[in-house]
């Protein structure tokens, strides 16, 4: 996963339940655009899914 990017860890660790970006962010001293791009690289690899829609969708671990 370090290979992801290199907050991903950091990221994936936080998500054991739905997180929004900011709540993200502002938990892990990182900007949005950090949080993002890591959530994408994250989504891409397939450990990590989208719930919810909307201006603030969260994200968690994917379940599989």
């Amino acid at each position: 996963m370090a290979e992801v990017t290199k907050n991903a860890r950091a990221v994936w660790q936080q998500l054991e339940q739905p997180t929004t970006r900011i709540e993200l962010a502002d938990g892990l001293s990182l900007t949005l655009r950090q949080v993002q791009f890591t959530l994408d690289k994250l989504r891409d690899a397939g450990f990590v899914d989208m719930v919810g829609a909307g201006r603030r969708p969260a994200y968690q671990r994917r379940l599989e």
